[in-house]
């Protein structure tokens, strides 16, 4: 099958044109939506799969992005279901129980599946070489484990992440005492370098299989002089079936897929204006329209400045602050996003719960915890599965953070002599231990 796509099967695609090649990341969901049309083309892509993480093949952009396409296998579904179902035969209803449960002790944490730690005797050609998670800490200035898994997951931004990261939070210990584990094939696949970038791709590609979309596209196409606003787009986009897109989003859409062969004109009060540049001298018919379609890019604006001030922010976790004031707290925070929360209410100008929000918003954008979090998460710190409930929300730092915290005090205590009792040298050899037993910030 070489030079020739690999859904050649599937689809009649020899005039499609050029091959580009889908990575591991976009093999892991067709390996899905095989296993959904039950066409065994699964069976043979896990085993090559396995025997090489950086796996590709050849085939049309269209043909891949058709095959693993939801809406595509929603009716793949229904016709099967019409033809084996019977009419007096109602469809079961599915329960949460129904759904298979993931066990940290028996699946492994990245493809779900059944994770044998001890080689099979009777089969060993079929043992994935499994591994149990057994770092619980990772050293000063180091990212742990379950950091690493999380940072991949925001950075892969796909459906198997998702489920990874649902499962590494729901964890209510760290992953060493919840003896998850692992296949070493899955771990390389999903966090190496190429894995995670072909990811990003394939979810772009996802996030573009819009068969409206296309439509409209095309239909821009036949006609390069012709002048159209957003009302006129997205009528046309509702006239071919299109749910997916809100009229903003449709023009942002626009814009990306044409980059700059068309110019966008707006104006506050009227629809806004698509034209391709080479015809941007035709002559202009406004559309009237309440909704400013500039609000979007206001937005996309907005958030710009915000990504760049929360870069401009010093993360030092190589140390702690023991004491933390209200201006220790706005150092980790946007000032933008201090100012349009004070643009909402008075309420939240510059009071600690508009603090609060400003910090989590740091958080997310930089994958740090923030000095205000550390020390939210130390006052309720006997409480592990409190910390970790309030993490998922990004309220306070993780309990691992909690744990960094306590050795980050007793190593400065002991390094401050007047802390760990010296003062007088003439006093002979003193030895001073000091531990912050109580594990207070202050303290």
């Amino acid at each position: 099958m070489e030079n020739q796509c690999y859904f050649k099967w599937k689809y009649n695609c020899d005039d499609k044109g050029e091959l580009t090649k889908a990575g591991p990341a976009r093999i892991e969901s067709v390996i899905r939506f095989s296993k959904e049309y039950k066409d065994n083309v699964h069976v043979d892509l896990v085993d090559r799969l396995e025997k090489n993480p950086e796996l590709t093949i050849e085939c049309h952009r269209s043909c891949v992005s058709t095959y693993t396409s939801q809406q595509h296998l929603s009716r793949h579904k229904k016709r099967e279901g019409c033809a084996s179902v019977s009419a007096s035969q109602p469809l079961k209803k599915q329960r949460r129980s129904d759904v298979p449960v993931f066990r940290f002790k028996e699946n492994c944490l990245f493809c779900g599946e059944l994770c044998e730690i001890e080689k099979d005797k009777k089969h060993p050609d079929r043992w994935k070489k499994a591994v149990l998670c057994r770092t619980a800490h990772a050293g000063p200035g180091k990212k742990g484990f379950r950091e690493s898994i999380l940072e991949a997951c925001t950075q892969r931004n796909d459906d198997i992440a998702n489920q990874v990261r649902v499962r590494v939070e729901g964890a209510l210990s760290d992953l060493h005492a919840a003896d998850a584990r692992y296949h070493a094939n899955c771990m390389a696949s999903f966090m190496s370098p190429k894995s995670i970038s072909a990811a990003k791709n394939a979810s772009k590609e996802d996030e573009n299989t819009d068969p409206a979309f296309d439509e409209v596209i095309a239909e821009m196409l036949k006609d390069r002089s012709r002048l159209w606003n957003s009302v006129e787009l997205y009528h046309q986009y509702q006239l071919f079936g299109g749910k997916a897109l809100l009229r903003r989003s449709l023009l942002v859409k626009i814009q990306d897929h044409f980059l700059d062969d068309i110019a966008v004109l707006s104006s506050p009060g009227l629809s806004s204006l698509v034209v391709f540049r080479q015809n941007a001298s035709t002559v202009l018919h406004l559309a009237g329209n309440t909704e400013d379609d500039t609000q979007d890019l206001l937005i996309r604006k907005l958030a710009k400045i915000i990504c760049d001030e929360v870069k401009q922010i010093d993360h030092d976790q190589s140390q702690y602050d023991i004491r933390i004031t209200k201006e220790d707290m706005s150092t980790s925070v946007s000032q933008t996003v201090m100012d349009l929360l004070a643009a909402l209410t008075d309420n939240l100008k510059d009071t600690f719960p508009a603090l609060l929000i400003a910090n989590i918003i740091t958080s997310v954008l930089s994958s740090k915890p923030t000095n205000l979090q550390i020390a939210l998460g130390n006052l309720i710190r006997d409480s592990k599965s409190s910390i970790n409930r309030l993490y998922q929300f990004r309220v306070t730092c993780s309990y691992d953070e909690i744990l960094c915290f306590k050795r980050s005090a007793a190593l400065a205590a002991t390094r401050d002599i007047k802390l760990s009792g010296i003062n007088q040298g003439s006093l002979g050899l003193i030895q001073a231990v000091a531990d912050n037993f109580d594990a207070d910030i202050s303290s």
